[in-house]
């Protein structure tokens, strides 16, 4: 796909288009942020045929208007992030100034509801505000126009709710808390001096095809016509979970708008592509989580394609970082796998390389103001990304990004047969007699690569049975009760129920799971769904 900006959107930049005077695209302006050591271009509008000089370090770039009103110049890197300078476009009789510009890092917010809950809505938002003045953080925000859901065609420019500014109060109040909270761990890990840019480009409700490429769509089966925008039904059987909890059952299809397929990428982030940055930030799926399926297949065709468009466009790197959050708990029904289901369907974005994972299903809050698909706990959303962000983008082995991961199983299988112990079980498995005189006993000791803590979740979580669940041979799936450690990598399960081999392994796999498993850190273990059963046997 080739990037070409072309296109004028004259509904909402009638102004601009039909206008002659001198100005910016939505994405440069005073106190941005411009990509440490990338070269990048300078976009704006002005009169066909005009010449425009940009003025930039005390060397002046040249560049010509075009027919369709827009000019560029391409601008060399600045290795050096303590910079600040000013920027001064001219043409004829005509200039404007951006000052207070500094060189440093640059990220995009992308998602739904949860990337585009405020700071001001997160949990501690009046500690926050007290501490909100950081210079060197630097925020933009893409307005949610109601005209963009309909967008069916590629557009060069996008209004900003918020231009560029240094983080303040007033200005982080309604940004992105998931982002804003990213920024302010990195910002710290970074030393402090290094500018961080953010950009949030979020829209609560919307399902992920709203952000993908016709070519991503037609990558993983959702479209059979590259470049013809597909109605998005409606989904307020998904989207409700994005309402308040009392309103959630009178919201009908009729209420709620469509989307074109395509429609969000091409109005929110197809302008930001000329933009080089260095990752993006996802935290989406909620919409999504009637169909895991096809959100696998889905999840992963936006990420490539986002990669190949920015790359192309403005000389990113083709396989920049890109960390999602996989989604946080919310009950949907007793015994409902609607969500875990989904959050498994996310981790098949992490076959691709430089992808990572923020766990948040422990951050759930069942009393949330803001109903409890949105967690207020951003902080730890922010500082979870950001750790990741620090192990995919700046290779940084001393941190630790994620809690402990599965490393192995070691079975204890079903015994019927009068004290036939299997191993491990005489001193930590569990037997239950039962009326046929016979002896069940059964367990797992199960090893991860890190030290594991075992916490006591919350009151009010549904289906608490410590998190872990084994299956049978008759696909039956049932508690499992966890005895304790054996050693900091080790933990010991024991079940017990109707006979049979173990077939599975899962944890954390309802909707609102418990989760006792931690690091000393206090990074949770992942949801995890595991086949036991031998290869010759699937």
């Amino acid at each position: 796909m080739k990037i070409v900006l072309v296109f004028c959107w004259v509904a909402v930049f009638s102004e601009i288009c039909n206008g002659a005077a001198l100005s910016l695209f939505s994405a440069y302006d005073s106190n941005m942020v411009v990509q440490l050591s990338k070269p990048w271009s300078l976009y704006g509008y002005g009169s066909p045929s005009a010449s425009v000089s940009v003025t930039f370090f005390g060397q002046k770039f040249p560049a010509v208007v075009q027919a369709d009103q827009t000019w560029s110049v391409y601008l060399p890197p600045t290795t050096n992030h303590q910079l600040t300078t000013q920027i001064v476009v001219e043409s004829g009789a005509e200039s404007l100034t951006l000052t207070n510009v500094c060189f440093g890092e640059v990220f995009v917010c992308s998602g739904q509801s949860n990337m585009g809950l405020t700071v001001e809505q997160s949990s501690n938002w009046t500690t926050e505000q007290t501490q909100a003045n950081r210079p060197n953080l630097r925020l933009l925000q893409v307005e949610t126009n109601a005209a963009y859901p309909n967008v069916s065609t590629p557009q060069r420019d996008f209004i900003a709710s918020q231009p560029w500014a240094p983080s303040t109060a007033a200005t982080a109040a309604q940004f992105s808390g998931v982002c804003y909270y990213f920024g302010v761990n990195l910002l710290e890990q970074l030393g402090g001096d290094v500018p961080v840019g953010l950009i949030q480009s979020a829209w609560g409700g919307t399902p992920i095809e709203v952000w993908m490429s016709p070519a991503s769509l037609k990558a993983c089966g959702e479209s059979s016509l590259a470049g013809s925008p597909t109605p998005v039904p409606p989904r307020s059987a998904l989207r409700m979970f994005d309402l308040p909890l009392g309103t959630r059952r009178a919201a009908l299809d009729a209420s709620v708008p469509g989307y074109l397929s395509s429609s969000l990428y091409y109005s929110m982030i197809y302008p930001l592509l000329v933009v080089p940055i260095q990752a993006v930030l996802w935290y989406q799926g909620e919409s999504n989580s009637g169909n895991p399926t096809g959100y696998a297949a889905c999840f992963p065709a936006m990420i490539e394609q986002w990669r190949a468009d920015w790359s192309q466009a403005s000389l990113t790197s083709a396989d920049f970082p890109f960390v999602f959050a996989q989604l946080s708990a919310w009950p949907t029904g007793p015994a409902s796998t609607l969500v875990s289901d989904t959050r498994y369907a996310q981790t098949a974005a992490l076959k691709l390389p430089r992808v990572g994972m923020a766990v948040t299903v422990d951050v759930a809050d069942i009393a949330s103001p803001n109903s409890c698909i949105h967690p207020p706990n951003k902080q730890a959303v922010g500082l979870r990304l950001s750790l990741v962000i620090q192990t995919l983008l700046y290779n940084n082995t001393q941190v630790i990004s994620s809690g402990p991961q599965l490393t192995a199983v070691n079975v204890d299988y079903w015994d019927q047969s009068w004290g036939n112990y299997h191993d491990g079980t005489g001193e930590f498995g569990l037997c239950s007699w039962h009326d046929t005189f016979a002896i069940y006993c059964g367990g797992m000791r199960l090893k991860f690569d890190q030290p594991l803590s075992l916490v006591v979740p919350p009151s009010g979580l549904l289906n608490f049975n410590n998190g872990f669940e084994v299956m049978l041979t008759n696909g039956l799936w049932q508690p499992a009760s966890v005895t304790g450690l054996i050693d900091p990598f080790t933990l010991q399960l024991n079940v017990t129920g109707q006979g049979g081999e173990f077939a599975g392994l899962r944890y954390g796999w309802y909707d609102y799971p418990a989760m006792p498993l931690q690091n000393a850190q206090g990074l949770p273990v992942a949801p995890f769904n595991v086949s036991l059963m031998p290869p010759s046997a699937h």
